[in-house]
């Protein structure tokens, strides 16, 4: 399970085309390692699932497949997965089984890892915590296509990895919006421009729409307290197209 994380040392690296620039050899290792990775994984969960059916648990279990992340793998010039808000980092895959969760069903509802922790809770009818930065999905577990309306935006926190970076992320519907207070921002239809190669954020005609989602981020920001942004004012903060104060209008 541990050749998952033998690509760590292309991690990071421009990709041109296929080949990552100087080091294709690198670039073949590291992909070989993650399918190897992956492998791996998918066996144990296997073996995993055997021994809950042969012990005659699995209709008692709930099982969650996910991931932490998703990969580049040469999307936006990349092959890496610690950088960038791209959809190829941030829309990762879950498959739940069990319980009262429907089968043979997709959603495109837009939950986060964060909410796996009420959504457990609330499927094994423990008791319930109360945080403002996740909420339980368990509806749409059970009526996918009923609840699937009242999951429509999310939010998502970046501060750099080896670089100090400040980003935040807030969709709603189909549209993106990345707060890059360092830079500029990016805006995204992702129905229209699924792999985000059009930004948005420039158009006057998205003006508008750019204002309410970042009233809406801000409001994000008040409740979940995320106290860097909330609290400061500082100069790169203004750039948004609306201020912290905002959300207390």
């Amino acid at each position: 399970m541990h050749a998952i994380w033998l690509e760590q040392g292309v991690s990071g690296l421009k990709m041109s085309g296929n080949v990552i620039e100087g080091h294709p050899e690198e670039a073949i290792l590291g992909q070989s390692a993650g399918g190897a990775g992956a492998a791996a994984i998918d066996a144990q969960l296997g073996l995993l699932l055997e021994q809950l059916e042969d012990t005659g648990q699995l209709d008692d279990t709930i099982v969650i497949a996910t991931s932490d992340h998703g990969r580049y793998m040469g999307g936006h010039g990349m092959d890496a997965h610690n950088f960038g808000a791209f959809e190829e980092i941030y829309n990762i895959p879950m498959i739940v089984r069990g319980g009262s969760v429907a089968s043979g069903v997709s959603t495109d509802a837009r939950v986060g890892l964060h909410d796996l922790c009420p959504t457990i809770l609330e499927l094994t009818g423990a008791e319930p915590i109360d945080a403002p930065d996740s909420r339980s999905f368990a509806k749409v577990l059970r009526d996918p296509n009923g609840a699937a309306g009242d999951f429509t935006t999310g939010y998502a926190e970046y501060e750099g990895t080896r670089f100090a970076v400040t980003q935040r992320v807030y969709w709603s519907g189909p549209w993106k919006l990345v707060f890059n207070g360092f830079d500029f921002d990016d805006l995204y239809n992702l129905d229209d421009d699924p792999h985000e190669l059009h930004n948005l954020a420039a158009d006057v005609s998205q003006s508008d729409r750019i204002r309410r989602m970042m009233t809406g981020l801000w409001r994000k920001i008040h409740q979940t307290d995320d106290h860097p942004l909330r609290t400061g004012h500082y100069c790169s903060l203004r750039l948004g197209a609306v201020g912290p104060d905002v959300a207390n209008a």
